[in-house]
C-alpha cells in the first residue's frame, strides 16, 4: 500500500521538515494497532473488539476526509451564479528552499504579494472589472507527487458589483 511505501522510506525524505515527518507518522499509524485504543466487549457474545484511536490530524484523509467534503460543499454554496477565473501564483523553484525553512514569513509574504497584485489588476482594469471585485485564495504547499511546491490558487468571479451595490457587471 501507499502507506507502507511511505513508512519504509520516510527517513530517506530529506526535504521534509520535522513537522511534515511527524504528520506522515501520525497518518501512517492512524487507527492502527500501534496507537493505543479502547477494547469493547459485546454484551451478547462476550467477544472483544479493539477500537483504535484516530490521529485527528488535519492532513489525515481518514480523520478529516468527511470534514474536507463538508468544507468544500460549504464553499461551493457560497459561490455566486457567475463564471470564475482561476489564477495560480507559483513560487519559483530557486526560492522553494527559502519557503521550506521560513514557512510563516514566506507564506504571509506570498499571500500579500498575490493579493496586492490582484487588487491592482482589478482596480486598473475598468474595462473588465467595473465596480467592486473580490476573490479568495487557497495555499497549497506540495504538488500531487508530494514535492515541496508552494503555490496559491485564487478564484476570481468574472465580474464585479457596481459601486452602488445594485447590479452585477459581467466580464469575459
Amino acid at each position: 500500500t501507499i502507506l507502507s511505501l511511505i513508512n519504509r522510506n520516510l527517513d530517506s525524505f530529506t526535504t521534509l521538515s520535522t513537522y511534515e515527518k511527524s504528520v506522515f507518522r501520525k497518518v501512517i499509524n492512524c487507527r492502527s494497532e500501534s496507537v493505543p485504543g479502547l477494547v469493547y466487549q459485546c454484551d451478547h457474545c462476550s467477544r472483544k473488539h479493539p477500537v483504535y484511536k484516530s490521529c485527528k490530524d488535519r492532513m489525515c484523509p481518514v480523520c478529516r476526509g468527511a470534514e474536507t467534503v463538508r468544507w468544500t460543499a460549504k464553499r461551493e454554496s457560497e459561490l455566486l451564479p457567475v463564471n470564475y477565473f482561476l489564477l495560480t501564483f507559483t513560487v519559483p523553484k530557486q526560492l522553494r528552499i527559502l519557503f521550506l525553512y521560513n514557512k510563516s514569513l514566506c507564506y504571509n509574504l506570498l499571500f500579500k504579494a498575490a493579493g496586492k497584485t490582484l487588487l491592482e489588476m482589478i482596480n486598473k482594469n475598468e474595462r473588465y472589472f467595473n465596480g467592486k471585485a473580490g476573490f479568495f485564495s487557497v495555499l497549497h504547499t506540495h504538488d500531487q507527487r508530494l514535492n515541496h511546491h508552494p503555490h496559491i490558487h485564487t478564484v476570481i468571479p468574472a465580474g464585479a458589483l457596481s459601486d452602488d451595490n445594485t447590479t452585477w457587471n459581467h466580464c469575459h
